[in-house]
């Protein structure tokens, strides 16, 4: 069965995935290491935010959302999901960009895509960062 989302939402992280073309029963399991805000002790304060998400939407074929990190914060992790309005549009890539501290931009690109039967829908880009105080 094909991902169709893998995203945070508060304080937990949410999965789907959805049968194509074909119905078919299954699951799908998720799995999170998580931090919160607060003080570690020997490095000082830190806040965790997670960004509101960008979404784009596509008639059909390839659809791509990018999400970047905010100014002053570092790239956690990285999520997506993918809304069809028919058939079906899965997850195709989420892929980090930036390498800190080289680089002064990080975020993720996501896409997502019907597959054998066209299918418009929205494609959305998720960050978890963290700023040190």
């Amino acid at each position: 069965m094909p991902l169709v989302s893998s995203f945070p939402s508060g304080s937990q992280w949410m999965a789907a995935s959805k049968d194509h073309i074909v119905p078919e029963v299954g699951t799908v399991d998720a799995f999170a290491i998580g931090i919160t805000s607060g003080t570690i002790p020997g490095f000082g304060s830190i806040d965790v935010a997670v960004s509101p998400a960008t979404t784009t939407s596509v008639p059909t074929g390839y659809g791509t959302a990018n999400r970047i990190v905010p100014p002053g914060s570092v790239l956690a992790s990285i999520g997506g999901g993918a809304q069809s309005f028919g058939a079906g549009r899965m997850l195709t890539d989420l892929i980090p960009f930036g390498d800190a501290p080289s680089d002064s931009v990080q975020g993720v690109t996501v896409r997502s895509k019907d597959h054998e039967v066209q299918d418009s829908g929205t494609t959305s880009a998720y960050v978890v960062s963290i700023r040190k105080h």
